[in-house]
């Protein structure tokens, strides 16, 4: 799913894996916005769910366009067109 965030024009870097014992929080997955650029920030103190869920809600909000004028594969299509549960 990085590789279709990237297609469809989205920055997608991984963020490293601080500790609240460094000093701080540990680092979380999520989406930026810089300038005229969408950063998805992918932290591997994260469960894969989470960095996944995180890569669909930013193709959904930023890439909606993209997505519809491209093949998807149908197992990423799937996983953008039923989002998970909110808790």
């Amino acid at each position: 799913m990085a590789d279709v965030a990237e297609a469809a024009g989205l920055e997608v870097r991984g963020v490293g894996r601080g500790a609240v014992t460094d000093g701080g929080p540990a680092a979380e997955s999520g989406v930026v916005r810089l300038r005229s650029r969408v950063i998805v920030m992918l932290s591997p103190n994260d469960p894969l769910d989470r960095r996944i869920d995180v890569l669909a809600e930013a193709l959904r909000t930023h890439a909606d366009t993209w997505l519809e004028a491209h093949f998807i594969a149908p197992a990423i299509r799937s996983r953008l067109d039923d989002p998970p549960a909110r808790a």
